[in-house]
């Protein structure tokens, strides 16, 4: 994910409008993928971008809870 764009396989902005208006996130990068050797995208860090990208803002989790390792 790192070296390519998220949602860099849809090659039209009107693509990447309607899988985003459907709710969808981009890919987990493949574990051979440089981003996790190089920048440590483990599965915890994995689980915040998620639900930092959550469409429902109440969903967000604050930054307190992910420092702590919530």
């Amino acid at each position: 994910m790192m070296e390519k764009l998220p949602f860099h396989e849809y090659h039209k902005d009107i693509q990447v409008i309607q899988i985003l208006s459907q709710g969808k996130k981009p890919l987990r990068p493949a574990k051979t993928n440089k981003a996790f050797t190089r920048f440590g995208l483990m599965s915890q860090l994995w689980k915040y971008m998620t639900t930092c990208w959550a469409f429902d803002p109440t969903s967000w989790p604050l930054a307190c809870d992910i420092l702590d390792g919530r």
